[in-house]
């Protein structure tokens, strides 16, 4: 795939007059620098849009298989990490997560070739064992530093 020289410049503009409800709290989290002096708001964000998104990207704009796998497998490391992360953060025991199913509201829609794969990643429960830590900080990899690049 050949990657053209242009700049892309892309913006997002998200208000909400409900600052108490989840999505407030997100976007005032997301803008506190205080609450996360390591990571920028910005990288928090592309890095959660790259982890979801990239793969399907690579494979609608005509990436051959071998490089939007890589990308996937990237994703799905990127992905696992940041569950373990929350997992540890918020006091959730991993193994009550081995046996889940995900599961989709109806109003979800969801592309037919990702229906399918929808089982249970067991080995992250039994290959990590993490302790949640009141004093960890946010340190969010580089967006490209994973061991499928």
């Amino acid at each position: 795939m050949t990657i053209n020289a242009m700049t892309i410049n892309y913006h997002f503009r998200y208000q909400t007059r409900e600052v108490d409800a989840p999505i407030g709290l997100l976007l005032r989290y997301l803008r506190d620098d205080d609450l996360h002096p390591s990571v920028f708001h910005r990288d928090m964000v592309l890095q959660a849009v790259k982890s979801f998104w990239l793969p399907f990207a690579c494979q609608a704009f005509g990436y051959d298989s071998i490089e939007y796998q890589k990308h996937a497998r990237s994703a799905v490391y990127q992905l696992r990490q940041h569950i373990l992360y929350v997992q540890s953060e918020c006091g959730l025991d991993p193994e009550l997560f081995v046996q889940m199913a995900p599961s989709f509201p109806a109003s979800t829609v969801i592309p037919v070739a990702t229906a399918a794969v929808q089982e249970p990643m067991p080995e992250i429960a039994e290959v990590v064992k993490i302790e949640p830590s009141p004093t960890s900080a946010l340190v969010l990899p580089d967006l490209d530093d994973d061991p499928f690049s």
